[in-house]
């Protein structure tokens, strides 16, 4: 799947500036964390480059989980997708609230997922 700075868009409008340390047993994932400039916020990016979905377990020391949020996720089923100048785009930004958020996270198979 081609991005066509989609990700870079997802980053620098929502995604926070204070680093988290994240230690991940989650190998090939990448995942990164980072707190809103006001500290109400976690942001977690989760880039998952292979075709199996994988669900994360995160251990929170010295924050408590809201149970609600806003999910950015860039992804397609076909990997192969990319979009073109004149034609509707088929790799697009979706966002949509999610509720019962707890520290189980799932990363659906090759995605860009911020949350």
């Amino acid at each position: 799947m081609k991005l066509p700075g989609w990700h870079w868009k997802l980053y620098y409008n929502h995604f926070g500036n204070v680093p988290v340390s994240v230690a991940s047993k989650a190998d090939p994932l990448d995942i990164v964390a980072a707190w809103t400039e006001d500290r109400k916020a976690l942001t977690i990016g989760i880039v998952n480059p292979t075709e199996q979905k994988y669900e994360i377990t995160m251990e929170l020391n010295g924050a408590q989980l809201a149970g609600q949020g806003q999910l950015w996720q860039i992804a397609n089923p076909d990997p192969m997708v990319y979009n073109e100048p004149g034609v509707p785009d088929r790799v697009k930004i979706e966002e949509k609230s999610v509720s019962g958020i707890s520290n189980e996270l799932d990363a659906s198979a090759i995605e860009y997922k911020p949350l």
